[in-house]
């Protein structure tokens, strides 16, 4: 969830998503990974899984709370270009995810440090 939060504060844009927004996304994400009775053990699968449910919550628009009759959970004004981005950021991490399992790391870091930007360091 902090990965997504960085990338989505240092790298989407000025008008990032909602922290709340982002967390809501992701639980829900990982709810229905696990509803299918698949688990995650792979950080880099997580961090792609998170992505995943950014991306499909952004194009759900608002999301319902987990409080019952609590007002919805705003997605915030987001451009085409900015939704376009998470699809590809979110499409990419699952190719980095791909490599990495496929034992071609370097490809898989080559995508994070895409994904991340300079800061990020594949040192």
């Amino acid at each position: 969830m902090k990965a997504v939060k960085w990338w989505n504060t240092n790298q989407l844009g000025v008008s990032p998503l909602s922290s709340y927004y982002i967390e809501l996304a992701i639980m829900r994400g990982f709810q229905q990974k696990n509803q299918w009775g698949t688990y995650t053990e792979l950080i880099s699968d997580a961090v792609a899984l998170g992505f995943e449910a950014i991306r499909d919550a952004t194009s759900w628009g608002d999301l319902d709370s987990w409080v019952a009759s609590a007002p919805k959970v705003e997605r915030g004004d987001l451009t085409q270009d900015q939704l376009g981005i998470i699809d590809l950021v979110a499409t990419s991490a699952r190719g980095a995810v791909n490599h990495e399992i496929n034992g071609n790391s370097d490809s898989a870091l080559e995508i994070w440090a895409y994904i991340f930007g300079p800061k990020f360091s594949n040192d």
